[in-house]
């Protein structure tokens, strides 16, 4: 029985089914067409064949209705559905996920501070301080990660720059005179187009310790330049981090 069940529901099994329907309707209506026609010449007063044609349409036509109906229902609905039926199945997915990313304690799931590969920004320096390709690219490949997370001497998240930013900008931008070598980061940001200033300056946002991730994804949707989350007591940029979300963990966590 669950075999025939799902033969059933196949959608090729389905459109076979309806085309067949169809031919079948199509060709009996021939069948009945062609047997008034007949019976029409068969009979030879003029005003009995009328009443006869008067029978045979007013027979006819709330079949035929109903019959075209039918078909048409089926072929026009069945993509309504469909494409409803998946509009239903993705809010219901979104806000099962996002039930579920409620139930979920960021400090929970977030990547501790001690296990952070970072640079450090120490106090009184800038951008400038790291090279594109020595404190970047180098480190980025070296750490086998994507992401370069800036810290400063307190521990406060100040900037995270993922490699693919740093590969838009060399490919795209002319640096001058400055070979990609001696190239800064604050190149980048002074140099780079406003979409690339824009991506650092939200780069990080912060939630506190007993925020859950659904808080942090609405920051990463709120920001669509930001994919990076950091935990602090109490959501303060100005404290030092306690860990760090990602859009992956997020993305991790959404499944139902």
């Amino acid at each position: 029985m669950p075999d025939a069940i799902e033969v059933s529901l196949n959608p090729g099994n389905r459109d076979k089914i309806a085309k067949t329907v169809t031919y079948f309707v199509l060709s009996l209506t021939g069948l009945i067409v062609i047997g008034a026609i007949l019976l029409l010449q068969s009979v030879s007063d003029p005003k009995t064949k009328f009443e006869y044609f008067k029978d045979i349409i007013s027979i006819l036509l709330p079949l035929w209705g109903t019959w075209i109906g039918t078909v048409l229902a089926y072929y026009f609905s069945k993509d309504n559905f469909e494409s409803a039926n998946k509009s239903v199945r993705q809010i219901v997915d979104k806000i099962t996920s996002e039930k579920k990313l409620e139930t979920v304690k960021a400090k929970d799931v977030m990547i501790p501070k001690e296990k952070l590969i970072a640079q450090v920004m120490e106090e009184g320096t800038d951008l400038s301080k790291f090279k594109l390709k020595e404190d970047c690219i180098d480190f980025v490949e070296k750490n086998k990660i994507k992401r370069v997370i800036i810290l400063n001497d307190k521990d406060r998240a100040k900037y995270v720059i993922h490699r693919d930013l740093i590969s838009y900008f060399i490919t795209n931008e002319i640096l001058g005179e400055k070979p990609v070598q001696g190239a800064t980061l604050k190149d980048m940001y002074d140099k780079g187009p406003a979409e690339i200033k824009e991506t650092i300056d939200n780069s990080v946002k912060f939630i506190g310790e007993n925020a859950n991730l659904l808080e942090a994804k609405n920051l990463i949707r709120q920001y669509k330049s930001c994919q990076d989350v950091f935990i602090t007591k109490n959501g303060n940029p100005d404290e030092p981090i306690l860990g760090w979300i990602t859009n992956v963990t997020i993305a991790e966590n959404s499944i139902v």
